[in-house]
């Protein structure tokens, strides 16, 4: 059973979105979800999640109840799509993943100093 959600974020202060070597990172350290983020253009990046709901919600006391399991398969299935404008918190986290995460360099189309 997955979740599926895209989070694309634009900026239009002319905040830096960092653009990795490699071209994409990763988050999510608890292991349900898998997940890229990638830069758009030098105002937007865009974050693909794959979330394993068995995984996401184990202490869950509906967790593993069959009945449950085939009344979600048989829902449409959807894909969420949120946009954040301006979000300086996702905005960092974003940035600072691109930093730890590349092979050797980071672009910007700003000067900046980090």
């Amino acid at each position: 059973m997955h979740h599926i959600q895209i989070i694309l974020c634009v900026y239009s202060k002319g905040q830096p979105v960092l653009l990795s070597d490699k071209g994409f990172s990763k988050f999510d350290p608890t292991g349900a979800s898998i997940n890229y983020e990638f830069n758009l253009c030098d105002r937007a990046h865009v974050a693909y999640v794959f979330t394993d709901i068995s995984k996401a919600l184990p202490d869950h006391p509906l967790h593993g109840n069959e009945q449950l399991i085939n009344l979600f398969k048989k829902q449409p299935k959807n894909i969420n799509v949120s946009l954040c404008v301006d979000n300086q918190e996702m905005l960092m986290a974003y940035n600072q993943r691109i930093v730890e995460q590349s092979y050797k360099s980071v672009y910007c189309k700003y000067k900046i100093v980090l």
